[in-house]
Order: C-alpha cells, then sequence, then structure tokens
C-alpha cells in the first residue's frame, strides 16, 4: 500500500482510526455545545419573552386604571352637570300635580274622615293658581269641594312653598287634625313643602283644612 511496508501500513491505518475517533469525539463536542448553547439561547429568548410579556400585562393594567380613573372623573363631571341642569329645570319648571299624584292625593283622602276644604293661591300668580286648581280638581273628584276655582288672595307676609292651615279652635278636631297631617306628609313626599308641620289661626275657617298655595321657593 503506498509503497509501505505491512507494518507500516498497520501503523497508518491504526493512526487512521484514532485521529478518525479524536474527529468523531471533536464533533460530538461540538454538537453537544452547539445544544447547549441552543437551549440556553431559547431560555435567553424566553425570559426575554416573559419579561416583555409581563412589562405588556403590567402596562396594560395601568392603561386600564388610568381609563378607569379617567372615566371615574367624567362620570363625576357628567353628574354635578346633570344634577345642575335637573336643579334648574326644577327652578323654572311650573309646580304641577302629575296624574299619579292625583291618583295618591285622593286615595289618601278617601281614607279619612270628611271634612271642608278651603283652597288659597296668590293673587296674579298663574303658577300658583295653576297648581291650586290641581288641589281643587282632587278634592271635586272625592266630594270635598264644591267650586271650579280656589281663592286667589294677596298677603302682607308673602308664602312660600305649599302650607296646610286649621283654625286654632280645632287644634282638638281630630278628624281635621288627621288630614292636616296627612295632606303635610303628602306634600312633602312630592316636595311641594319642606315641613310637616301644619299652621293653625284664626284666618282659617272652623271645621276646615286650608291648602295655601305660596310662591315657588327660588
Amino acid at each position: 500500500m503506498l509503497g509501505l511496508s505491512p507494518s507500516e501500513t498497520l501503523k497508518l491505518i491504526n493512526e487512521i482510526r484514532i485521529w478518525s475517533m479524536i474527529g468523531t469525539g471533536v464533533l460530538a463536542v461540538i454538537t453537544m455545545v452547539s445544544g447547549v448553547a441552543q437551549i440556553r439561547l431559547q431560555s435567553v429568548v424566553g425570559a426575554a419573552k416573559d419579561a416583555e410579556l409581563e412589562r405588556y400585562k403590567a402596562d396594560a393594567v395601568e392603561r386600564t386604571q388610568a381609563l378607569k380613573n379617567d372615566a371615574s372623573k367624567l362620570q363625576i363631571e357628567l353628574e354635578k352637570e346633570r344634577s345642575e341642569r335637573l336643579r334648574l329645570e326644577n327652578k323654572v319648571k311650573p309646580r304641577r300635580l302629575s296624574h299619579i299624584d292625583k291618583g295618591e292625593l285622593g286615595f289618601i283622602l278617601s281614607g279619612l274622615d270628611k271634612v271642608n276644604f278651603e283652597v288659597d293661591s296668590m293673587l296674579n300668580d298663574a303658577e300658583t293658581h295653576r297648581l291650586a286648581l290641581d288641589f281643587v280638581e282632587v278634592l271635586k273628584s272625592q266630594g270635598l269641594y264644591e267650586y271650579d276655582t280656589c281663592n286667589q288672595l294677596s298677603f302682607t307676609k308673602v308664602p312660600s312653598e305649599v302650607r296646610i292651615h286649621i283654625n286654632e279652635g280645632d287644634l282638638k278636631n281630630r278628624p281635621v287634625m288627621d288630614c292636616a297631617s296627612a295632606l303635610c306628609r303628602f306634600l312633602v313626599t312630592k316636595g311641594l313643602s319642606s315641613d310637616l308641620r301644619y299652621f293653625y289661626g284664626p284666618q282659617t275657617s272652623a271645621g276646615c283644612v286650608n291648602i295655601r298655595v305660596g310662591h315657588k321657593p327660588a
């Protein structure tokens, strides 16, 4: 073989085998190192992706909270504007008894002993007069009032809200007092009065409950 003696040929073959094994070992080492490097690279990339995902989640949570805070502030502002709008609307809106209000008042009166009524409104005040006529309508439907209109009066001290008055001599008249108390509760419930008390004096006829419709509070 290539002019080599048998012993030299055998030696050459052994060296080739040795180098072949060394090459195989080196290749195995390289393959292993490459595999380890790839695993480490994947681990690093995975960790980076996880970190990026956590940052994204944190940013998303922060943005969501900021949006919630902005929404809450906006809701507060809208509620303030709504309350102010309702306040202004109520300030200029004429007071009236709705169909439901009239039904409730009629039901209350139907459960009480019958008494006589007087209904007063402010002179030259269309708003108070119209509201007073709502009370007249309910009273007539219950057979408690015979007129189609109310008294339009001028007062030295201009009354405010809707007040209930009785004669001072009726402070022991149970039907009159019960009716006056029930009407006071109704007026407060409907926002037409802020006072649960009824008033008494000589101006109201004896045995009567007087519904006095004063000016709408400013």
